[in-house]
């Protein structure tokens, strides 16, 4: 509403800073780290990364590792969206 008491119509596009990402996986509760530090388990937003490549590493029991190359010269997908597969 604005002073007049009339409802203005406000859009807003939001946008990921460069540097930054999300993980989600299936299923949830799975383990994140970037470059072997532990980040927390998905779903997250990640903190800032840099450098020109890093790995990030999908781990959950009873489910096969994902190491997944990343930059900041090519960011992941936004969200980077990970379908683990169990381990047989």
């Amino acid at each position: 509403f604005n002073l007049s008491g009339e409802m203005n119509d406000i859009s807003k596009s939001l946008t990921l800073q460069p540097g930054y990402f999300r993980v989600i996986t299936e299923p949830p509760e799975a383990k994140v780290f970037l470059n072997g530090k532990y980040l927390g388990t998905s779903p997250i937003w990640s903190r800032e990364y840099q450098g020109k490549s890093m790995d990030l590493r999908v781990e959950k029991t009873g489910y096969e590792t994902r190491v997944i190359p990343i930059s900041s010269d090519k960011p992941p997908p936004e969200p980077l969206t990970l379908k683990l597969k169990s381990q047989p």
